[in-house]
């Protein structure tokens, strides 16, 4: 098969520039997600992450009610266990929306230093 040098030339031309538009598409799709790019955004940058622990975490006793009659039904299904938390050792919580007193578990200091501040 013979190619002219015009031919050549126009289907080199036409490689590099695929070449370069394939490229430059691949760089501005790596720098959209780019982790440099996430960072760039600033430092005020907040993410929720939950974790589902497939039973590795005693749920109830992380918010514990400490109302009176419901701290007495936690405390009665837990304590055959020892697995129930002294109402004093809680740290309270009283969330605006509900009006119900709540006792994070002595676990969650960092947590509950957040709900104080109002951040959470």
């Amino acid at each position: 098969m013979n190619v002219t040098r015009r031919e050549f030339l126009l289907q080199s031309a036409s490689a590099c520039a695929g070449y370069a538009l394939g490229a430059a598409a691949f760089v501005a799709g790596v720098q959209r997600f780019s982790l440099i790019n996430a960072l760039a955004q600033g430092l005020d940058y907040k993410a929720l992450v939950c974790v589902f622990m497939a039973g590795g975490n005693d749920g109830n006793n992380l918010v514990v009610p400490t109302s009176t009659t419901e701290y007495n039904q936690y405390a009665g299904a837990r304590s055959g266990a020892g697995l129930a938390i002294a109402r004093d050792a809680l740290m309270p919580i009283v969330p605006a929306s509900i009006g119900t007193p709540f006792g994070l578990h002595p676990g969650l200091s960092d947590l509950h230093g957040l709900w104080t501040d109002q951040k959470l």
